[in-house]
């Protein structure tokens, strides 16, 4: 028998880490580094990430993960969602981002001086990069709610319409 929740948070877990292992490529190869609500998003999808593996090792808990990686998707969707309207100027923003490297922070003290240093000029209603008129933050709001819709829908069926497929295959027989 074909157990469809190991299927689906393998594909979840497969996408999150491509898209994690591209945020890695675009930060350190093309110095393209993105900014606090990029890395607020970023902790969600190893959130995610943590949550397919627990649900693939533990089966019986697959439908709760699928539910809180729903709840993940959809947070994802909200704070990508609001860094579009700040890219477009539809709304101010509510709290400003900053530009400090912590690879470069060693103690208290240089910590200090970093933020103390660090240029405010960097906003996360600037899109870092543009693809097809599509900046970073609408791919990520395009794939979060994409995926929002499909956990969703999978997992709604997955707990009420569960079917006993004994019964199936002899209704088909008989």
């Amino acid at each position: 028998m074909i157990n469809y929740h190991i299927i689906v948070l393998r594909l979840i877990a497969g996408l999150i880490m491509f898209a994690l292992f591209m945020a890695y490529a675009l930060a350190e190869h093309f110095n393209v580094h993105g900014c606090m609500l990029c890395q607020y998003q970023r902790f969600l999808y190893i959130a995610i990430l943590f949550c397919s593996g627990v649900g693939m090792m533990f089966i019986i808990l697959a439908d709760v993960m699928l539910v809180l990686i729903s709840i993940m998707f959809l947070c994802i969707s909200f704070m990508s969602g609001y860094q579009i309207m700040l890219e477009n100027g539809l709304i101010d923003p509510l709290f400003r981002c900053s530009s400090i490297d912590m690879s470069t922070i060693g103690d208290i003290a240089s910590f200090q001086a970093a933020i103390q240093n660090a240029s405010h000029d960097t906003t996360c209603g600037k899109p870092l990069y543009v693809f097809y008129f599509v900046s970073l933050s609408g791919f990520s709001f395009i794939f979060s709610v994409g995926m929002f819709i499909f956990v969703t829908v999978f997992t709604m069926t997955a707990i009420f319409f569960k079917y006993d497929q004994n019964k199936f295959s002899k209704k088909i027989s008989t």
